[in-house]
């Protein structure tokens, strides 16, 4: 395949990645400006970062290809991610600033699951397993299993590190196939399922377990049933609690805006989303890390596609609803769970989440 130019343009894999002679390039710069975020925040010099760059990176995992957690034969799609550049910074963030750094969260508000990252970060926990199903020829078949265990700092990190994600999810694969079946669904089947299909409730982590409130909090929804309502409630009655619960010295956002409802990355009406509500959410998560992590908060682009009719596009909308957010939040009054707002020395180490609609 040939793009502009003449360039020679590559499959990263079978599904939906590409490259370029320029692609890796691209990705070292998009990994490096979120470190150079992270000094920035730590040398005093800005309170808060947006990192305008691409490719995105939350479907890299530890190998680059994620592992589907039902996938005996190979990696998932990369989803266009080649570095995990929030986790790449998080990391760098605990091991380099380890005197004041010590709790991260990231907070993965893209509409699909943040697939690559919860791997990176289920691998600080404990070891996890990859298993790779290799069928080179019908008389060639062979399974490799390794173990992975990857802390950034120390074995602490499983509960120093807090994973968030909210995203549309749909794993229920079309009515013809095979449920008996131990392979991941055909590319036709696929089309049924919610990419990239992982993220539900049951891969997070519980309050019985060593790490909580540190680890995974995936908070899945079903398309049709995101309106801006129901988005903004998943992230008061369950994100920010958490957050507040968990108490992080710094925030990463994995700012994903193709929840946007005329995003052309999923169906007309999946979601109800808008520019509005991201900067409604950019707003309780600065007002979180000026609680609890002292403004310190670093944001990394994810997805978002739709860049039709230029400056008045909902991509372009939605970007600078969260820059000039991000950009305005103030430590004013704060919204308590019980809906209450009070004064913030009132507050105390309540919930740092102040509702404006």
């Amino acid at each position: 395949m040939r793009g502009t130019n003449n360039k020679v343009i590559s499959v990263f894999d079978n599904m939906d990645t590409v490259t370029s002679e320029k692609t890796w390039d691209a990705a070292l710069i998009s990994a490096g400006a979120a470190i150079e975020a992270v000094d920035q925040v730590m040398a005093g010099k800005v309170r808060n970062a947006f990192c305008a760059t691409r490719p995105p990176g939350h479907h890299a995992g530890i190998f680059g290809k994620t592992f589907h957690p039902e996938d005996k034969r190979k990696a998932c799609s990369n989803g266009f991610c080649f570095i995990n550049n929030v986790a790449m910074a998080a990391s760098y963030t605990l091991s380099t600033y380890r005197s004041k750094i010590k709790k991260i969260a990231i907070v993965d508000f893209d509409v699909h699951h943040g697939n690559g990252t919860q791997e990176i970060v289920e691998a600080l926990m404990k070891p996890k397993q990859f298993t790779v199903h290799n069928d080179c020829s019908p008389f060639s078949i062979f399974e490799i299993s390794t173990n992975k265990y990857q802390p950034w700092l120390d074995f602490k990190d499983g509960k120093n590190v807090l994973f968030v994600s909210v995203h549309l999810f749909n794993n229920t694969p079309a009515e013809s196939s095979d449920s008996n079946s131990s392979e991941l669904p055909s590319r036709q089947d696929v089309r049924s399922i919610f990419f990239p299909g992982t993220g539900s409730v049951d891969e997070n982590t519980r309050e019985t377990d060593a790490e909580y409130p540190g680890g995974i909090l995936n908070v899945p929804i079903k398309p049709g049933e995101a309106s801006s309502v129901q988005w903004r409630q998943h992230f008061t009655q369950t994100v920010l609690p958490r957050l507040a619960k968990f108490k992080p010295d710094f925030i990463f956002c994995s700012a994903g805006f193709d929840a946007h409802e005329k995003d052309l990355i999923h169906g007309a009406d999946d979601t109800g989303v808008n520019e509005f509500d991201y900067e409604w959410l950019t707003e309780q998560l600065q007002l979180t890390a000026n609680q609890f992590a002292q403004g310190r908060l670093v944001s990394v682009f994810e997805g978002g596609y739709n860049i039709n009719l230029g400056p008045i596009s909902p991509l372009v909308q939605s970007v600078a609803a969260h820059v000039r957010s991000l950009n305005n939040t103030h430590s004013g009054p704060l919204f308590k769970a019980s809906g209450e707002c009070e004064e913030e020395e009132e507050l105390g180490e309540g919930f740092a989440a102040y509702e404006r609609f």
